[in-house]
Order: structure tokens, then C-alpha cells, then sequence
């Protein structure tokens, strides 16, 4: 599976996928995408609308804010669509865009920035400061696109906020929302991410597959969108005399680090 790919390049319009962590890692093989590769197909579409479907789980605060500024000063029309999720550095991205349209079970979340810092008290305090000094810039890109006050959206950051897109949308994070549509992407391992997320978005998170999930896995399908799809069939639980059985549940298992969409088909 992509992770980053041009789906569609023609003489009016662009389409391109984000799904996988924002910023390169040259120690980690996680799918991911940096800002200079990102930024030359936005400068290869000059004078072409961009039509940019996210599903990530964030990343590099930097280079999303170089992504972001791209899209911003793009000389054609920016559509931002949430496929799956857009969370942390992934969601202050979606400001460059001149639309934002998110799938009816997206997610966009925010939280206040982090980092990994080392050294005596005087350096840890300068760190410390240096991540408010962030936090009070993504507070600033959150409002003046959503019309809300800084202080809202620091509250919210400082909670590790979930919006779905009813929520996105009346808080100005997004303007349209679109029928769902299937949609599977490694996200960020970020415990903070996964152990914050609300139940309704377990599908989007990381666990390892059970011995059981592997021996109900029959078929693995690619299919033309990129998207696998696994179908799977489990033995029927015993159901009470006179009682109908349950229809067949769509469920998620991962396989090999990376969420799926599974059709699990009920066999007597």
C-alpha cells in the first residue's frame, strides 16, 4: 500500500494522498511524508485545483508547517478532504487549504505540542518555553481559520480534544461534511494519540492481531483505490431457541502494523 502517491494529475486538477506521519525519518521505515516532496507537487500544480485527501496521524510540527504554507499560497483552489483522521500536525495543515470537507466518521484532533529533551535545568526550562511559544502559534492558526478565540482552542489543545465532523464543522475546523468512504492508513504509534482517541475511533487504532484474528484472515484484497480489504469468516455463536441470528459485523484487525477494514462473513 502508498502511503503518499498523485492519484490523479491532469490539465485542470490534482489529487493527492496524505495518509502516513508527517515528516521524514531516516531511522524508522514507517510510511511516512516529508515537506520537500510534498511541496514540489504542490509547485507542480501551478494554476491547477488541488484536491488533498488526509488520513494521518500527524508528526513533524515543522514540516507540517511548511506544507501548510504551501498549500496557503497555492494559485489555485485547495480542497482538504479528512478520509479518516487528521491529528495533531495533520490537523493545523488543513488551514492552508481553501475548503475543508471531512467524511461523516473522520476525526480531527489537537493537543498541545511535545518533544523528547535533554539537558541541565536552564536548557529543559528554554524547552519548555520553546513548546508554549508552538502551542500559542497552532491556537493562533486554529482560530483565524475557525473565527473562535485563542483561548478556546489552548483549552482544547490542553485536553487532547477528538472533533468528529459535526463538531469540526461548528468549530470552524471544517466546512462540509461528505457521506464516509472506506479508508485504511497506518497512523502515528503515538500513545498519546491512541490512548486519548474516543471508542468510536478504535478503528483507527494500533493493536496487535490476535492468533484467533489470524487464523479467521481467508483473503487479502488490494484494491484500485489502494485500500486492502480482509474477508474473513468466524463460527456463529449459539444463538437462544426462537432467536434470530446477528447480521454479519464489519469489524477491523491489523495485520503487520497497519489498520484494515475487515468483512467478517458468518458461517453456520
Amino acid at each position: 500500500m502508498e502511503f503518499w502517491k498523485l492519484t490523479k494529475n491532469d490539465a485542470e486538477s490534482v489529487t493527492i494522498d496524505l495518509y502516513g506521519d508527517i515528516g521524514k525519518d531516516e531511522w524508522s521505515d514507517e510510511a511516512s511524508v516529508g515537506a520537500k516532496e510534498f511541496i514540489e507537487a504542490v509547485r507542480a500544480a501551478s494554476g491547477k485545483a488541488i484536491d488533498l485527501h488526509v488520513n494521518s496521524g500527524g508528526g513533524s510540527v515543522f514540516d507540517a508547517f511548511a506544507m501548510m504554507t504551501a498549500l496557503a499560497q497555492h494559485d489555485g483552489k485547495v480542497t482538504a478532504h479528512v478520509d479518516g483522521i487528521a491529528a495533531s500536525a495533520a490537523s493545523f495543515l488543513l488551514a492552508g487549504a481553501d475548503e475543508v470537507r471531512m467524511s461523516s466518521a473522520a476525526f480531527v484532533m489537537i493537543h498541545d505540542a511535545s518533544t523528547v529533551a535533554l539537558g541541565n535545568s536552564e536548557q529543559l526550562r528554554e524547552t519548555a518555553e520553546w513548546l508554549d511559544t508552538i502551542d500559542a502559534m497552532l491556537a493562533g492558526i486554529y482560530a483565524k481559520r475557525s473565527g473562535r478565540s485563542e483561548a478556546d482552542f489552548r483549552a482544547a489543545m490542553d485536553e487532547t480534544t477528538w472533533f468528529t465532523a459535526e463538531q469540526a464543522v461548528e468549530w470552524g475546523l471544517a466546512d462540509y461534511i461528505d457521506e464516509a468512504v472506506a479508508a485504511a492508513a497506518c497512523i502515528t504509534a503515538d500513545k498519546r494519540v491512541l490512548e486519548t482517541a474516543p471508542e468510536a475511533a478504535n478503528i483507527l487504532r494500533i493493536t496487535e492481531p490476535t492468533d484467533t484474528t489470524q487464523e479467521i484472515i481467508e483473503t487479502v484484497t488490494e484494491t484500485e483505490d489502494g485500500l486492502t480489504t480482509i474477508t474473513a469468516s468466524t463460527d456463529q455463536a449459539d444463538e437462544p431457541e426462537g432467536q434470530e441470528p446477528e447480521a454479519a459485523q464489519e469489524r477491523v484487525v491489523v495485520v503487520d502494523g497497519c489498520v484494515y477494514r475487515l468483512t467478517a462473513e458468518t458461517t453456520d
